[in-house]
């Protein structure tokens, strides 16, 4: 029924609102037990944005403000058309596309904003993003064309899972790198590079205050749930939690996807601890290879394999 979908709709947004920041807390008390430390809270991130969003921003350009809205709205955009708790999303025609435009676009109006501000360090910070964030959607916008290309669709809801599709050489290929992109997508380390705090300060959030920076951070947290998102939604058979209850189809998919992406999460952590900081060079080159390889699994579903 539409009222139980849209329901859903409603739910998978709040859901990612908050559970973004939240993942983001048990990552930060997973690498303090890593480092034997004891870390800040669980729910700090949460605790940290809240008070963010009550305080007004200061000393802020009007053009920060503006882009910074934007990029949080394409991400609010996005956890519609990617399912997150619930298996639901407004799925269209050609929709892949507008998933790869607005992830695209969350970044390039983060650096647009930080070069707007005064700080010499969010201009660096901004450099160091654009560049990262080209060649990370180059990689994506190859893994995504090789599953389109592969079963002959171009809609989202129509490749989850893929299992439901077969499996192709190509197409494992294509997960292979989607898996690891996830990470870098996140920004973790050794990626961190347009923050890079104890370098340039935190690169592009330095000229950012309150509600601004909140919104900015948000962002950032919300790109980083909805790309592991989509990793664990081509792969989780959702169908197998769906129960009917009077007449309706209740969907318990969130159960085992909330399971997965904490572990998911609790992996990224662990990871996360072990590395340090790369260099931008080095980041390129390795996400250039990563690219390359993108490439030739697209070839792959071209020659049908």
């Amino acid at each position: 029924m539409l009222w139980l979908r849209l329901t859903y709709i409603v739910l998978n947004v709040l859901v990612a609102l908050l559970l973004a920041p939240l993942l983001h807390g048990i990552e930060r008390k997973v690498k303090a037990k890593v480092q034997n430390r004891i870390g800040p809270p669980i729910l700090q991130t949460i605790y940290d944005l809240s008070k963010l969003y009550r305080r007004a921003p200061i000393g802020y350009s009007i053009a920060s403000w503006i882009l910074i809205s934007m990029s949080f709205s394409y991400a609010l955009i996005l956890t519609l058309l990617v399912p997150t708790a619930f298996n639901v999303s407004l799925g269209f025609t050609s929709d892949l596309v507008l998933v790869i435009y607005l992830l695209t676009s969350t970044s390039v109006l983060m650096a647009l904003a930080a070069i707007a501000g005064a700080s010499p360090y969010s201009g660096v910070g901004s450099s160091r993003e654009a560049s990262l964030v080209m060649a990370i959607e180059l990689v994506i916008a190859f893994i995504i064309g090789t599953l389109a290309v592969s079963y002959g669709v171009f809609t989202l809801p129509k490749l989850l899972p893929i299992w439901d599709l077969g499996f192709k050489p190509s197409v494992l290929g294509a997960l292979t790198l989607l898996a690891i992109l996830t990470y870098i997508e996140g920004l973790r380390l050794p990626f961190d590079i347009p923050e890079a705090e104890p370098e340039i300060a935190s690169g592009v959030y330095v000229d950012f205050s309150g509600r601004i920076l909140a919104a900015a951070l948000h962002t950032h947290l919300l790109r980083r749930l909805l790309v592991t998102s989509l990793f664990i939604d081509f792969l989780l058979p959702r169908e197998w939690f769906y129960f009917k209850l009077g007449g309706y189809l209740i969907d318990l998919s969130i159960v085992p996807y909330l399971i997965i992406i904490v572990l998911v999460s609790v992996i990224y952590a662990v990871t996360e601890a072990l590395f340090g900081r790369y260099r931008i060079d080095v980041a390129l080159k390795l996400l250039k290879a990563m690219a390359i390889m993108s490439l030739g699994v697209m070839v792959l579903a071209f020659a049908g394999y």
